[in-house]
């Protein structure tokens, strides 16, 4: 069974691989540095600032409609004429009586 698993790889002849040893000291392996790997250069997005303006909702006034029984809730007094004395000159030098 050995036998024929070997013929199935190749090996029937009694490869390196199924004696267990190395080519030559000087080579490694037969696909030592064989794989070229090239690193691509990914975009990797960076932090950045970002002026944002806020806005901050104001309540705006409206007008609120309201049930008034008269144009003025109370009565307004209307301004009337009086008689007030005649002012004359007082000297400030001497008392001066004033009724209390």
């Amino acid at each position: 069974a050995a036998k024929e698993e070997r013929e199935k790889r190749g090996l029937a002849h009694g490869g390196y691989e199924s004696a267990g040893q190395h080519l030559s000291p000087h080579v490694i392996s037969e696909h030592h540095h064989t794989d070229i790997i090239r690193k691509i250069a990914v975009p990797v997005p960076k932090p950045y600032r970002v002026e944002v303006e806020r806005k901050i909702p104001v309540p705006q006034p409206y007008p609120v409609p309201y049930k008034v029984d008269r144009p003025y809730p109370v009565a307004v007094p209307v301004p009337q004429p009086y008689k007030v004395d005649k002012p004359y000159n007082v000297p400030v030098d001497r008392p001066y009586p004033v009724p209390v």
